[in-house]
């Protein structure tokens, strides 16, 4: 089937991807709540399951990326990887900056106070710690940022060697290195970008070719409503499984979901599009604030229910509170900014050009 963009447009802000940025982040956010008290205090983990957030974050990457590449009409590699950049390198860079600073000032507040430069000097270039062989960078949930900018440069590769706008050759490539990867263990890199989690951005790109048909059938959401349950329900009772089968376990159950959402999920709410706005920041800022809160007013509270729950709620209320902060005073300011060189550098001509 020949790519034609006419048959893949989408309107220029998409509900429902907005609202599903929000359940997967607050799905991590209450995975770390539960986990944190449950490592730190030995409370009772309600809600291991949250960690399919990851992967449904995951297939809407893959499914934002297939869409920015279809409606490119002058696609340009440098071009496209300095917007993705700007995106995520400064707050990252700056959130991790900061946990550098408070392990050093105040270790007791971290889970790992030892802060080798090994581990600095990877997690800001979004690689594993080759040195203790450790795929966690300074701000653990950013292993998953080190798997999104491979991704990244692998589509503005593919794309600008193939030409291919339908990103076929991507998802061929994607399966190529997972492949090579369960064929050759060569060491902490290698094995960390070639694990079969990669496979779920090509579920996202799938997604982005196909869905829009398959969610134009009478017959879809009914079949989206009856298969769900039993793919959450599958995914509730798996509990222990193989990170060699993530990608199915997990990944498409999320990626079965993200599609029925495509046709159900369609009427405005703005706070919801407000939540899914702060979504990044309340992802990388969440770490922070669950820790204080486990470290000084956790371990002082008593187990009792409604207490808990009562916290619990307070510090969901603050993460949110802090998020928009972050969002309106750094995120998108500096994002915007760093998009408006990027626009102009990109409209010189290409041998007037120099670099950023």
């Amino acid at each position: 089937m020949p790519f034609r963009r006419a048959q893949l447009s989408a309107p220029a802000s998409i509900a429902s991807v907005q609202y599903l940025r929000v359940v997967a982040c607050w799905c991590v956010v209450l995975f770390h709540i539960f986990a944190s008290l449950n490592s730190e205090l030995g409370w009772s983990n309600h809600f291991g399951f949250g960690a399919i957030g990851v992967d449904i974050f995951f297939v809407i990457s893959g499914y934002i990326m297939a869409m920015i590449i279809a409606r490119d009409e002058d696609f340009r590699p440098m071009t496209f990887l300095m917007k993705r950049i700007a995106r995520i390198v400064p707050i990252y860079w700056v959130m991790s900056a900061g946990a550098v600073a408070i392990t050093f000032a105040l270790p007791h507040l971290m889970n790992r106070p030892e802060m080798e430069w090994s581990k600095i000097i990877s997690s800001m270039l979004f690689l594993p710690d080759p040195v203790a062989g450790s795929i966690l960078p300074i701000i653990s949930v950013g292993w998953t940022l080190n798997l999104e900018m491979f991704f990244y440069c692998l589509v503005a590769f593919t794309v600008w060697i193939s030409g291919d706008r339908g990103m076929m050759v991507t998802i061929g490539v994607l399966v190529l290195i997972v492949l090579a990867g369960l064929l050759v263990d060569g060491g902490t890199i290698f094995n960390f970008f070639t694990q079969p989690l990669l496979l779920e951005f090509a579920f996202g790109i799938l997604i982005w070719r196909y869905g829009v048909i398959a969610t134009r059938q009478k017959w879809f959401t009914g079949f989206w409503l009856v298969s769900m349950p039993v793919l959450v329900i599958g995914l509730i009772v798996s509990g222990a499984y193989d990170d060699t089968w993530r990608f199915a376990i997990w990944g498409l159950p999320a990626a079965f979901f993200f599609l029925g959402a495509q046709s159900l999920m369609t009427k405005s709410i703005p706070w919801l599009q407000k939540l899914g706005d702060w979504s990044f920041s309340t992802y990388l800022l969440h770490v922070y604030v669950i820790q204080l809160f486990v470290k000084l007013i956790a371990e002082q509270l008593p187990y009792e229910p409604m207490l808990i729950t009562s916290a619990i709620g307070v510090l969901i209320l603050v993460i949110a509170i802090g998020s928009a902060a972050m969002f309106h005073l750094f995120e998108k300011p500096v994002t915007m900014w760093l998009n408006s060189g990027i626009a102009r550098w990109a409209l010189r001509p290409r041998e007037s050009r120099q670099p950023l």
